[in-house]
C-alpha cells in the first residue's frame, strides 16, 4: 500500500509538471501560435473540456453505486459544459448573469430551465461540501494521494480565477498592468484551466487504485 501511495504522489507531480511545463512553453510561443492554443476552440480549451467528462465518466463507471460521486460527476460535467460555453450557447445570454433572469427580452422558459439547473448545482455542491469535506480533509491531512491531487486541481482553480481580468482588477486598486503581462496572465490563466481537470484525474485514478475512500471520508483498512 505505501508504494502504491508513492507511486500516486509521483503521478500527481507528473501531472502537475506537465501543465506548469506546458505553461511555460506556450508564453514562451510566437504571439500566432499561442492566439491559436488559447482560442475558444483550441486545443487547450477544448481539453479542458474533455478532461472534466472523462473525470466525470470514471466517476460514475467505477462508482456508479455511490451518490458522493454521482454528485461529484454532476459538478464536473457542469464545469465541461462551462468550458465548451454552454452557458450561453443555448440561451438569449449567460445564464450565470443576473441580466439574464431579470432582463424582460428573455423569455421565461430559458429563466426556468437556466434559474433550475443552477439551483441543482448549488444544491447538489453544498451536499457534496456538507457531506464529504471533512472526510476529504481528513484524508488531505494523512497526505492521501487521491486528496492531494484534488488540492492541487483546487489551487490551480483559484489562480486561474485570480489571473482571469487581471487589468481589471489591478485597475480597481489603481495599478496599470503593461500589454505583456496581460498576455502572460491569460496565457496561464488557461493553462492552469486545463490543469484542473488534469489534477482531478490523477486523483481519480489514485483513489481507485489504491482502495482509498477519500471522497467518501471513509479510512482505508490498516490505517489510523
Amino acid at each position: 500500500m505505501l508504494l502504491q501511495r508513492a507511486h500516486f504522489h509521483v503521478l500527481n507531480g507528473i501531472a502537475a509538471t506537465a501543465v506548469l511545463t506546458v505553461a511555460v512553453a506556450v508564453s514562451l510561443a510566437d504571439t500566432p501560435l499561442q492566439a491559436e492554443l488559447l482560442d475558444e476552440s483550441g486545443p487547450i480549451e477544448s481539453l479542458s473540456a474533455v478532461g472534466y467528462l472523462v473525470c466525470a465518466i470514471l466517476l460514475l463507471c467505477f462508482q456508479r453505486d455511490r451518490a458522493c460521486c454521482k454528485g461529484a460527476a454532476f459538478v464536473l460535467i457542469a464545469l465541461g459544459l462551462r468550458e465548451m460555453d454552454f452557458h450561453n450557447l443555448l440561451t438569449t445570454e449567460s445564464i450565470t448573469r443576473t441580466r439574464f433572469y431579470l432582463s424582460p427580452d428573455v423569455p421565461v422558459l430559458e429563466k426556468s430551465i437556466g434559474g433550475g439547473f443552477l439551483v441543482a448545482l448549488a444544491v447538489v455542491f453544498v451536499h457534496l461540501i456538507g457531506t464529504r469535506f471533512p472526510g476529504y480533509l481528513r484524508a488531505l491531512r494523512r497526505g492521501e494521494p487521491a486528496a492531494v491531487g484534488v488540492a492541487v486541481g483546487l489551487s490551480f482553480m483559484g489562480i486561474a480565477k485570480a489571473l482571469d481580468g487581471l487589468s481589471r482588477k489591478l485597475a480597481g486598486i489603481g495599478l496599470k498592468a503593461t500589454i505583456n503581462t496581460v498576455e502572460i496572465a491569460s496565457v496561464w490563466e488557461e493553462t492552469l484551466e486545463l490543469g484542473i481537470p488534469v489534477m482531478f484525474l490523477a486523483g481519480i485514478v489514485a483513489h481507485q487504485a489504491t482502495g482509498l475512500r477519500t471522497i467518501s471520508g471513509a479510512r482505508p483498512v490498516g490505517t489510523t
